[in-house]
């Protein structure tokens, strides 16, 4: 059995930068899916151009998905009417930051009436049967219980695909020769997050507690990957590594497929099996552990590698005349700091050879729909 890769790019739809990576790394076909955010002023019409690409690259014989970058940190409701009061906004019909968030005041209501609120939104420009995938800005649902419950349950009833909350570090610990991470205690992903004050939510994220996520969407039959290659995110960042080159992030996406190779395949869904089974302890989790079985016999994984792209060069002529912010700089909920890293991100993702892995290790590069 051929294993499994969705190669995503989030945020597109928010400004020129930002989505002028995502399409040239597209037209690259360097990419399977693009996770849109709906929650800043000119959403329509960028996705309106993602159409567009969409039909000029099938014709090509090349297709990729369009999901929804579910959005409660960054931009403004997605609920239209007057009035509208919501435990997810701060000041009028903005959100609250992801800074230091107020986990506490959320209610999951709130969440499940966003979610919807934000499908259609997309719905109404590409049709919900087409919305390959529901991922979420800054993972934010994932630090909660009653906020993953509630978003994975929309998703459910929608019966669209999700981003595992499974992260690869928490998911296989026996990962060896982790580029420049050896000798760090945190991923860039998790130092990030700390740094924003999401240090007392990391026990949510524990084995336990996303076994119990995974456990919860295996019942109400989501499909998402088995793992989320999420350390890919930093790889890039010179403020996160001493002795940066431009080379770092091609070794992890290089580290994270040769998880692949048979003798290692194997391995990691037998860990997956054990440590599935020694944190159910009295309460097991048997859909899921079924799932592994089967996977143990099919030999088969699944894998999401996620980016955050940008760039700065000449423009792709469908973005040109398009309304943008007058400072790209200066964007509730989307961190300028990281632009650099994200322009890193693209040459890092277009100077791979994707065709060499495929054939080697047997791989098939697919959308969230196609699992």
């Amino acid at each position: 059995m051929n294993n499994q890769v969705i190669k995503t790019a989030d945020d597109y739809g928010v400004c020129n930068l930002i989505d002028n990576g995502i399409l040239k790394a597209l037209r690259a076909k360097s990419l399977t899916t693009v996770s849109v955010i709906v929650t800043h002023p000119h959403y329509k019409e960028r996705v309106e151009k993602l159409l567009v690409l969409q039909k000029e690259l099938k014709d090509k014989g090349f297709e990729f998905g369009i999901g929804l970058h579910f959005c409660i940190t960054s931009g403004q409701t997605a609920n239209e009417n007057p009035g509208h009061n919501s435990t997810l906004l701060e000041v009028g019909n903005t959100f609250r930051t992801f800074n230091y968030y107020p986990f506490n005041k959320i209610k999951d209501v709130d969440v499940s009436r966003e979610l919807n609120d934000q499908i259609i939104r997309l719905s109404k420009l590409i049709g919900v049967e087409n919305i390959d995938h529901i991922a979420n800005h800054h993972n934010i649902v994932y630090y909660n219980k009653g906020m993953f419950e509630a978003y994975a349950a929309v998703a459910a009833e929608k019966k669209i695909p999700i981003r595992t909350p499974m992260s690869w570090f928490r998911k296989f610990h026996k990962i060896d020769d982790l580029p420049d991470y050896d000798e760090k205690f945190l991923s860039g992903a998790a130092r990030r997050g700390a740094k924003l004050g999401m240090w007392r939510k990391f026990p949510q994220t524990s084995y336990g507690n996303i076994i119990k996520r995974m456990s919860f969407a295996t019942h109400l039959n989501l499909k998402s990957t088995d793992v989320l290659c999420e350390y890919l995110y930093g790889a890039c960042d010179k403020e996160l590594f001493e002795e940066f080159n431009e080379d770092v992030g091609i070794k992890v996406v290089d580290h994270s497929l040769k998880q692949f190779k048979t003798g290692k395949r194997t391995e990691n869904i037998k860990d997956a099996q054990n440590k599935t089974a020694e944190k159910a302890g009295k309460k097991k989790f048997d859909k899921l552990e079924r799932m592994y079985e089967e996977k143990a016999k099919s030999g088969g994984l699944s894998m999401e590698l996620i980016f955050h792209l940008a760039d700065s060069g000449e423009l792709d002529p469908l973005l040109v005349g398009l309304d943008n912010f007058d400072d790209e700089n200066d964007i509730h909920g989307i961190n300028a700091g990281y632009f650099e890293t994200r322009k890193r991100e693209l040459t890092m993702i277009k100077a791979i050879d994707w065709s060499s892995f495929k054939t080697s290790l047997s791989l098939n590069y697919i959308t969230f729909k196609e699992l």
